[in-house]
C-alpha cells in the first residue's frame, strides 16, 4: 500500500513538471536527493553490519525532509534497513508528509507556475 502511495507521489511530480505547474528544478532536486539519500542509507546499513560508526537518524531524517524521502523509502526496502524501528518510521512518515504538504501548498498557491516565469 505505501509503495503505491510513494509511486503515485513520484508520478505526480513528473506530471506537474510536464504540465509546467512545477519547475523542472524541483523534479531534479527530488531525483538527486533521493539518489544521495538511498546511498547514505546503504552506507549506514553497511556500517551497522560491520559495527562501525553510523549515520545519525537526524541526518537521515533531514535528507528526507529536504526531498530525499522517496529514496529513503526505496532504501528501507532494498536494504531492509530501519523498517523495524517504529519510532524512526513514525518520524520518517511525518517528514514525508511535511515535505509533500509543502510541495502541495507550493502547487495550490501557484508558486510553481510563478517560479516557471522567473526562471
Amino acid at each position: 500500500m505505501m509503495s503505491l502511495i510513494v509511486a503515485t507521489y513520484c508520478l505526480l511530480l513528473v506530471y506537474f513538471t510536464i504540465a509546467n505547474v512545477l519547475h523542472s528544478v524541483v523534479l531534479y532536486v527530488y531525483i538527486a536527493l533521493s539518489i544521495v539519500t538511498f546511498l547514505i542509507y546503504g552506507v549506514d546499513k553497511l556500517a551497522a553490519i560491520r559495527e562501525k560508526r553510523r549515520v545519525s537518524e537526524r541526518t537521515l531524517h533531514l535528507l528526507g525532509l529536504t526531498g530525499g524521502w522517496p529514496g529513503a523509502f526505496a532504501a528501507q526496502h532494498a536494504f531492509k534497513h530501519k523498517r523495524s524501528k517504529p519510532a524512526f518510521m513514525r518520524v520518517f512518515w511525518l517528514v514525508a508528509f511535511c515535505n509533500s504538504g509543502t510541495v502541495g501548498i507550493f502547487i495550490a498557491t501557484g508558486w510553481g507556475e510563478r517560479m516557471q516565469q522567473l526562471l
